[in-house]
């Protein structure tokens, strides 16, 4: 069954030889064609051997060609034609325990777009076909298709209002159309206007989805008004900003069979943060999270970090503001992944009422992704809450092939409530419109007083309820010395909500001090009481953080403070606080890194038991670079919460002897340790890199990967090598 590695060279370069000359022929007659042709070979063998002594060996082979054509033709001035296709045929023969398997995967990617560009109009059509087909020599063969096919106009004249319409056609089924087989129609049209500081937009849409397989037909019309406006009154002593946004979407669902529906939610805000502790602590407003444009990053990567790199939970999410119900996140990517890269993602779905305090509500192992659209779609139970997140960690060394994964960039995350199409069927109806108003007034300049009115209100109908937040502040800075400044504010905000209303008042106060260019301490005092719903709490807090450059090169930052927090239950907690970091680079070729947080929690009162939770965390790391060509990086860690008490060790290292020649060597190793399981990682991969022409380039590359702990040891050897034409 497997091949051996000198047989599948000698036919990897044969059929690169016959495409190298059938490409440069074709590129000979046509300036516009451009090709680029990939042949890649891979083998990978593994031996699992676990606790009791048991042995596993799995033996895989893969040989991989890739052929990509561009096309681009300008035949008028204003007039494109872009046009091109991918064919790629990966066979993978694999042995696991005797037991032999063949698979084979084909995709074509055929595409053309035509397209008409002035400054005052554009307009064009295209088309573009995915076909993948699977073979496997234990299962059979599937054949999945995607066809797509798109119109737009637009009209973009100066000082009026600009507008563009689109329209797309989407076939998706399996050549058999057995088990799917789905026609997307959609209109959607956009009007904009701005006329110094208004802006105004309105998005009508239509779509219409036809389940076949199902037997459910869905119809959408959704209508979409903002209006924003900004400026300054009174000799810029005040500014204005205001929007209003109408959102009515109209389903019609007609069933005659079984299967679900989906209907958008849609969150006020995204957000995110690298946490190791998900169950408490709050994200930070992320808005490309939910911007629209599911291929643009939004600055979450899940790739292989680099040495030393950031290996925290991702942690993605949104706020609904309203608490609704919801059981479907689609999490979107900027590339598409293999299926051994992306069933190794696992999921946790949290909630949150506060963005403060997270409750894990389930575990997904395996998130469907693709075939044809990059997302993740993670469901889980039926949940009602106001804040939702999913948390993954990155790749590991320990996944085969994650060296050649190191981006892969979170775009979107949507949120989805499924239902059963028996229980749609029929009209439903939702409107949601939301209005913001902020205005600033400054009172006097010195010391520098401004009043502060934002409003923000909320109305949907289904369900139907309206909730509101008032707040009125002022803000007070004035600077004492040359060393001192002094600030603060406090607010009232008054809530009207049917979940909970009520009143809050929140306060802050700062001092900073900078004695000198080198030197700045800062003490903060913040406070928050609220009366919401049956409920009240204080809360308040008091840090001091300094900094400072002792001599060039060495930065320290010590930060401290006090938490309290008592709430009318009778409950009361105080977390202190102490972080401390230092970069020292005492040598231009040596940096080191010092890092410590801890946190201790006491909680008392509220009818629980008395109960302290200490988290620390300490990071030291040094890296030295003796040559341009040589980089060393050891690290270790110390954490400690609750029941986890683990240390861990990193040390890697990188030589590329020829980082500018025609023939380039990569030596990287890395190795982990951590206390947990006693468990340690390491991986030693050499690599070639051959430019043999500007247009031909050569890959080849040898790791050795072990892992190792109580439970099993592993050991991965793959060898892969890559050879790419372009044209």
């Amino acid at each position: 069954m497997r091949r051996t590695v000198r047989s599948r060279l000698i036919r990897l370069f044969f059929i690169a030889g016959f495409g190298h000359a059938l490409l440069s022929a074709k590129a000979a007659s046509a300036d516009s064609l451009r090709g680029i042709v990939d042949f890649g070979y891979a083998t990978n063998d593994s031996k699992t051997a676990d606790s009791a002594g048991e042995t596993t060996q799995t033996n895989m082979n893969s040989f991989t060609q890739r052929y990509r054509l561009f096309m681009n033709k300008t035949f008028f001035p204003n007039l494109s034609l872009d046009a091109g296709g991918l064919f790629e045929r990966v066979q993978t023969d694999s042995e696991t325990a005797g037991l032999e398997t063949t698979s084979i995967g084909t995709k074509t990617r055929p595409y053309v777009d035509l397209r008409l560009t002035t400054p005052l109009y554009q307009a064009g059509v295209g088309y573009s076909r995915r076909e993948e087909e699977t073979k496997t020599s234990a299962v059979g063969s599937a054949t999945d298709v995607t066809e797509e096919y798109h119109a737009i106009l637009g009209w973009k004249p100066d000082g009026f209002p600009d507008w563009s319409i689109r329209f797309d056609k989407t076939d998706t089924f399996d050549k058999a159309r057995a088990f799917q087989d789905t026609t997307t129609k959609q209109a959607q049209a956009a009007v904009h206007y701005a006329y110094q500081g208004l802006d105004l937009r309105y998005q009508p849409s239509y779509r219409n989805t036809d389940n076949r397989i199902d037997a459910i037909e869905t119809k959408e019309l959704a209508h979409n008004g903002r209006a924003t406006y900004s400026g300054t009154l009174f000799q810029n002593r005040t500014s204005v900003s205001a929007s209003y946004e109408l959102a009515r979407v109209e389903t019609e669902t007609i069933a005659s069979g079984t299967g679900e529906v989906s209907f958008p939610l849609f969150p006020l805000q995204g957000l995110s943060v690298l946490d190791d502790t998900p169950a408490e602590g709050a994200l930070d407003p992320n808005p490309a999270l939910i911007d629209g444009n599911l291929v643009a990053g939004a600055g979450l990567n899940l790739g292989l970090p680099p040495a030393g790199g950031d290996t925290r939970p991702r942690n993605m999410g949104v706020d609904l503001v309203i608490p609704s119900e919801a059981n479907t996140l689609l999490v979107w990517l900027d590339r598409e992944l293999p299926p051994e890269i992306a069933n190794v993602f696992s999921w946790e779905i949290y909630t949150s009422p506060d963005n403060l305090n997270w409750t894990l509500l389930t575990t997904v192992s395996l998130a469907p992704f693709g075939p044809f659209q990059n997302r993740f779609e993670i469901r889980f139970p039926n949940v009602t809450a106001r804040f939702i997140k999913a948390v993954t960690r990155p790749l590991s060394l320990v996944v085969p092939r994650a060296s050649e994964f190191p981006d892969i960039l979170v775009a979107e995350v949507q949120v989805f409530q499924r239902r059963p199409a028996a229980e749609v069927r029929g009209k439903t109806v939702r409107t949601t419109q939301t209005g913001t108003a902020d205005i600033r007034t400054r009172i006097l300049n010195s010391p520098s007083l401004y009043h502060e009115l934002s409003f923000f209100v909320l109305n949907t109908d289904t369900p139907s309820r309206t909730s509101y937040t008032l707040s009125n502040g002022l803000s007070i800075s004035q600077r004492l010395s040359k060393v001192f400044t002094a600030s603060g504010r406090v607010t009232r905000e008054d809530v009207d909500d049917p979940v909970q209303s009520g009143v809050a008042y929140t306060y802050t106060a700062s001092l900073q001090a900078t004695p000198l260019r080198t030197l700045r301490h800062v003490l903060l005092f913040s406070g928050r009481n609220e009366h919401l719903g049956e409920g009240s709490q204080d809360r308040n807090s008091l840090f001091l953080r300094n900094n400072a450059q002792l001599y060039r090169g060495i930065d320290v930052s010590l930060d401290g403070g006090l938490t309290t927090t008592k709430s009318d239950t009778g409950e009361d907690q105080q977390s202190t606080t102490l972080i401390f970091g230092a970069n020292i680079v005492p040598h231009s070729t040596v940096t080191l890194e010092l890092n410590y947080t801890g946190t201790t929690t006491d909680r008392t009162g509220g009818g629980r038991p008395d109960q302290s939770t200490v988290d620390r965390r300490g990071d030291v790391s040094i890296a030295y670079r003796p040559f341009q060509t040589v980089y060393l990086l050891a690290s270790a860690s110390r954490v400690e919460r609750q029941d986890i008490k683990e240390t861990l060790q990193n040390y890697a290292a990188n030589w590329s002897p020829f980082p500018s020649g025609a023939l380039q060597f990569n030596f990287d190793f890395n190795q982990d340790l951590t206390t947990r399981d006693n468990a340690k990682t390491r991986s030693i991969r050499p690599s070639l890199r051959w430019n043999i022409t500007s247009r031909i380039i050569l890959d080849m590359s040898y790791q050795m990967l072990k892992t190792e702990s109580r439970v099993e040891t592993v050991d991965n050897r793959t060898f892969s090598t890559n050879l790419e034409m372009i044209y």
